[in-house]
C-alpha cells in the first residue's frame, strides 16, 4: 500500500482496489483509469476529486465528491498541493500492480509490439507446425 494522505482532518488509506478503480472509470464516464494516468499525466481537479472518493467511500457510504474536492481545497490551503496528491495515487497505482512504470519513472501509454513480436505467442517455428 502507497503512503498515506493527511486529508480531511485524518490520515487517510491510499489503496485502489479494483472496485475503487472501476467506480473512478464509471464516474468518469466510461474513461479508463490507465490511459488517464498515462497520457495526461497531469490530472484535473474532477480525477483527482472522483479518484479520492472512490478510494475513500469505502470506509464512508455517505462521503460525497464535494467532501473530497473541500478536503483537496483545505489540503491545498494548508500548504499541500495538487502534484502531491497526484503522485499518491499514481504512486498507489503502481505499487498496486495496476500500472507499471519505465526505469525512469515515466508510466508509459499503451505500447504496440515491434513489427515481427506476436508478444510471446507460439508461432508455426515454435509450435511444430510449418506455414503454407
Amino acid at each position: 500500500m502507497s503512503a498515506p494522505l493527511t486529508i480531511g482532518g485524518q490520515t487517510r488509506p491510499i489503496d485502489f482496489d479494483l472496485d475503487a478503480i472501476q467506480l473512478v472509470e464509471d464516474t468518469l464516464g466510461g474513461q479508463p483509469i490507465r490511459p488517464l494516468i498515462t497520457r495526461n499525466r497531469a490530472l484535473t481537479v474532477t480525477q483527482l476529486v472522483v479518484m479520492g472518493w472512490a478510494l475513500w467511500r469505502r470506509d464512508d457510504r455517505g462521503l460525497t465528491t464535494e467532501t473530497v474536492r473541500r478536503w483537496i481545497v483545505d489540503y491545498c490551503k494548508g500548504g499541500g498541493n495538487l502534484l502531491l496528491i497526484e503522485n499518491a495515487f499514481i504512486n498507489a497505482l503502481v505499487e498496486g500492480g495496476h500500472v507499471f512504470p519505465t526505469p525512469d519513472g515515466f508510466v508509459p501509454g499503451p505500447t504496440v509490439p515491434p513489427a515481427g513480436d506476436n508478444g510471446g505467442a507460439p508461432t508455426a517455428r515454435s509450435s511444430g507446425t510449418s506455414g503454407p
